[in-house]
């Protein structure tokens, strides 16, 4: 019964390490809390390198949407990353779980 208190701590620990290093969350939550409902319904993050956030749309209507508002959608981006997020890249792609 020890050891399971011990490995429960020892996971609880390395989840607030985790949190401690990333406030704003996984990136996936941190980009469907950013572009808010309606934008992120319509797009998924494809991947993130270098600072930029490359998002897929569902189609070009969305895209055009997600452009329009790329820099509302940055400046909260850059705040919950604490500017570890810099830009971000539209294409129309896949946005439905395989």
């Amino acid at each position: 019964m020890e050891q399971i208190k011990s490995i429960v701590a020892d996971v609880i620990k390395n989840i607030q390490k985790q949190k401690e290093k990333n406030p704003g969350g996984d990136i996936k939550d941190m980009w469907r809390r950013s572009a808010r409902k309606q934008i992120a319904q319509h797009t998924k993050l494809h991947y993130f390198k270098n600072g930029k956030l490359y998002i897929n749309a569902e189609n070009t209507s969305w895209l055009y949407a997600a452009r329009l508002k790329k820099q509302e959608i940055l400046g909260r981006l850059k705040k919950i990353s604490g500017n570890k997020i810099h830009d971000l890249r539209f294409k129309v792609g896949d946005v439905h779980d395989s």
